[in-house]
């Protein structure tokens, strides 16, 4: 358990290290060469899958799948990560109030500021949750999260860094509340009848 922590901790000092000396002094050069390598008859490919990356639309397919593949108790668990995220991002926004990237967006140029990204940080919120019930589906959905990543940078609305922080972000409170969540279930499995 303590390795975990340690390494935990190790892996969160690197992000930090990696967002502000690499990601983040390049980002305009990131944007700028995503937007103008843009292919059109892909667009309607990446409108669709920042689509799917809304905190809305994730819960609710998840919630279908989830129903569909008899694991409606998990259902609650999902909307308690979305809720959280969701909430930790919207108040990062605020505080950190970093403008949306100055380049030609496609679709409507949201109003929200851009760090972090909430589309990123909503798809790799779950994820924690998908790799735990469905081991052979895990690798599917980091590719729908990573390529929901890369469309909010492809439609212009989002730095390399906003959705890189929104990746670890996510990442990072879905595997707190899931263990939060087993946590919870062991002491109530291994409460004593009498304090129950």
């Amino acid at each position: 358990m303590k390795k975990k922590v340690l390494l935990s901790i190790l892996v969160s000092i690197l992000f930090v290290i990696l967002l502000f000396t690499v990601i983040i002094p390049n980002d305009h050069t990131l944007i700028n060469a995503v937007v103008s390598h843009r292919i059109p008859q892909f667009n309607w490919f990446f409108h669709t899958l920042s689509y799917i990356g809304d905190f809305h639309i994730v819960f609710i397919l998840l919630a279908v799948f989830f129903l569909i593949t008899k694991q409606k108790k998990n259902i609650p668990l999902l909307a308690i990560q979305l809720v959280v995220s969701g909430i930790i991002a919207y108040l990062l926004k605020i505080v950190v109030a970093r403008p949306r990237p100055d380049v030609l967006v496609l679709g409507n140029h949201p109003i929200t500021p851009s760090f972090p990204s909430g589309h990123a940080t909503a798809v790799f919120t779950v994820l924690p949750l998908i790799w735990k019930l469905y081991p052979k589906f895990k690798w599917v959905w980091l590719v729908i999260a990573m390529l929901v990543g890369y469309s909010r940078m492809y439609l212009g609305v989002h730095y390399g860094s906003d959705v890189l922080a929104g990746m670890f972000l996510g990442l990072t409170i879905g595997l707190l509340l899931l263990k939060l969540e087993q946590s919870t279930r062991w002491i109530e499995k291994h409460l004593p009848r009498r304090l129950k």
